[in-house]
């Protein structure tokens, strides 16, 4: 179990640890231009997005999927508040013609008018960071920018079954090396501590310090209707199958803006 000592350091993980490259490194299959390709092909099949929407990319990182549904003919606005992903996201230019537009902003303050966008999608468990509170309070930016009728589209981890089978000690490959996970649940804030040990097979060990929020499906329900969004789907997180709370250990959530 970590130290509560470590909590506390870990509190705002989320302001160093996009900056490094160890992010990328480690999710490099999982961020690959084919499963990106294959998560527009159901975002499109799933919400429709109309051609002259705007579609809000939320906590975009890199910009993959907003590129994406770019080079298919989408208006999207990506948002970020790490400036390396964002500094990523300006060397993939190249991908497409047409580009998205990006900018450094914080997801409990979205710099757009009321009801601007036709869609808001948040990938990738970029959810869970912040504050009960203040987690609330994205829902609400997210509902108060979506206009009547938009989609809200998140994907984040699911608790319960996650818990039927956590996983204490992982190893991972990575670009140049492995990953160390050690992960410790708290059940009184229902998060994730992590402590990831990148061991590179060149240079010097290092340690990162996460802390996750982990929601059940009815958390999050319940959140969006409290937002004025009405949750028409659970999907087995970026896959075809059918949710179940028991065997699905990702969830896509598929809310439409009342």
């Amino acid at each position: 179990m970590l130290e509560g000592s470590k909590c506390e350091t870990a509190s705002k993980w989320y302001q160093s640890y996009f900056e490094g490259e160890d992010y990328d490194r480690f999710n490099v299959a999982a961020t690959s231009q084919e499963v990106t390709r294959s998560e527009v092909d159901r975002l499109e099949k799933w919400i429709a997005p109309a051609p002259g929407d705007l579609i809000l990319d939320a906590c975009c990182g890199a910009g993959r999927h907003a590129y994406e549904l770019r080079n298919r003919g989408y208006e999207v606005l990506g948002i970020d508040l790490s400036p390396g992903q964002l500094a990523r996201s300006r060397r993939e230019r190249h991908l497409v013609t047409a580009q998205p537009h990006f900018v450094r902003a914080d997801v409990r303050h979205i710099p757009l008018k009321d009801r601007t966008c036709g869609a808001v999608i948040c990938m990738f468990n970029s959810f869970g960071f912040f504050s009960d509170a203040d987690e609330f309070r994205v829902i609400q930016e997210y509902s108060r920018v979506l206009k009547t009728g938009g989609w809200l589209v998140l994907e984040v981890m699911n608790r319960d079954a996650y818990l039927l089978e956590p996983q204490p000690r992982i190893w991972d490959h990575c670009q140049d090396g492995f990953v160390l996970q050690e992960v410790s649940f708290i059940p009184t804030e229902s998060r994730l501590l992590v402590e990831w040990t990148f061991l590179p097979t060149e240079g010097s060990q290092r340690i990162i310090s996460t802390v996750h929020r982990i929601y059940s499906v009815h958390e999050l329900v319940a959140m969006f209707w409290n937002c004025g969004i009405e949750v028409i789907d659970v999907k087995d997180g970026p896959g075809a199958k059918k949710f179940h709370w028991r065997d699905s250990i990702w969830m896509t959530l598929l809310g439409r803006k009342t």
